[in-house]
């Protein structure tokens, strides 16, 4: 009768509430041979997260095919085949998140910060993963509900994630009408920079990876970096997309909703103003870059009061703007759910946080500040601007941990 009432349940709440999923409870299950552990990026990039050790045990929950593993903030499959459950219960450590910690290459996990202590998995390089802090000579980490323990002289403390800011593009940037424009770079440096991003072994993740590690829902690479492009200039399409397409690299371009236009004039790379990308351009981009929210009509600077026009509107008018510009965007593309805001000019005003949020706003990213932590306030997240004629190792210091 018990049974019966729990399924009645079930089935009533996917009645009234069909869109809701409901997780498998946790079982404990044995590692059946030496498994590797993955998890997935918002474009499906398969990363390599951790090697488990044959014998051991943890807690697990069955999503599709696989056993799903929480390790830190990561949430790790393995193939069903490769564990299976047993009758043994697990009381679950606790996981406080108090510092991200780095992998450089792989590295063992023991079941002890003591001298006896056994090895029970191997971390991949490039790991990015939480931990509750320091344990003698260790890092304490949580894998599967149980505790385990990572030497602190293999580890690097995570310092946060670049998220690049570019805007403008031209070639040859000292023949350029933009030359004194700190916010115009030459294309033969961005693809200098992309070089280096791709031979470090980075990679670039959306802002849905971000968000989803902001949230302690999903795991990072150690050498991630965020690319975004303010404004949608024309020359993110013709310069920019094809050094992208080339390395297999994606971006997001946050959108002035009122410089969209259905029609655009021949691109013109020595052009003496900023040519901005209509509907099809942007259309055609979507598949490495995706489309989010700059405002509508707010990307004004009101010179006279030092002050944006974003800071100065009021919060029924920023919600106005905001529908706009999501009008737009469905004009670009009818399955765009944009959820990521670019401050115009980095400039916010604090007694809008409510509009974004009732926007679905989940993400709101400034032009300064430094590298992204996973503290950083969600309407405040610090970004790195790449400027004109950056030396390309100012841009790896920006870059590195």
């Amino acid at each position: 009768m018990k049974h019966f009432s729990t399924l009645f349940i079930l089935l009533f709440l996917s009645f009234i509430f069909p869109n809701v999923t409901y997780a498998s409870a946790q079982e404990t299950v044995k590692i059946e041979k030496d498994t590797t552990a993955y998890f997935y990026l918002h474009n499906n990039q398969e990363v390599k997260y951790i090697t488990l050790k044959k014998g051991e045990t943890y807690l697990a929950t069955i999503e599709d095919l696989t056993w799903m593993i929480e390790i830190g903030n990561a949430k790790v499959h393995i193939d069903k085949q490769d564990a299976k459950s047993i009758n043994e219960k697990i009381t679950p450590a606790q996981n406080n998140n108090k510092l991200q910690i780095l992998t450089n290459d792989s590295t063992p996990v023991y079941n002890s910060h003591r001298n006896s202590s056994r090895q029970i998995a191997t971390l991949s390089a490039n790991t990015r993963i939480s931990s509750n802090g320091v344990k003698g000579y260790f890092y304490e980490v949580v894998i599967g509900g149980k505790l385990g323990y990572v030497p602190i002289k293999k580890m690097q403390v995570d310092a946060g994630v670049p998220i690049l800011i570019y805007h403008h593009f031209v070639e040859n940037i000292q023949k350029s009408y933009f030359r004194n424009n700190i916010s115009v770079v030459d294309i033969v440096d961005f693809e200098q920079q992309m070089t280096f991003l791709k031979n470090e072994g980075y990679t670039t993740i959306s802002l849905k990876d971000l968000d989803q590690w902001m949230q302690k829902k999903q795991a990072l690479p150690a050498k991630a970096v965020a690319l975004t492009f303010d404004d949608a200039n024309l020359s993110l399409e013709k310069m920019v997309y094809p050094i992208l397409k080339e390395n297999n690299m994606h971006g997001t371009t946050f959108v002035i909703g009122n410089r969209v236009k259905e029609e655009t004039p021949p691109f013109n790379s020595e052009a003496e103003i900023v040519q901005f990308a209509g509907f099809k351009e942007l259309h055609s981009v979507m598949d490495l870059i995706e489309i989010e929210h700059h405002t509508y009509a707010l990307h004004v600077y009101n010179d006279a009061l030092k002050r944006s026009q974003l800071q100065l509107t009021s919060a029924k008018d920023l919600h106005y703007d905001i529908q706009q510009t999501n009008e737009v965007l469905k004009q670009i593309d009818p399955n765009i759910q944009a959820q990521y805001y670019s401050y115009p000019y980095g400039k916010f005003n604090k007694n809008h946080e409510a509009t974004f949020i009732e926007n679905n706003i989940s993400l709101a990213f400034l032009n300064k500040g430094g590298k992204a932590k996973i503290t950083s306030p969600r309407l405040y997240v610090p970004r790195i601007p790449v400027q004109n004629s950056m030396p390309l190792e100012q841009f790896k210091s920006f870059v590195l941990n």
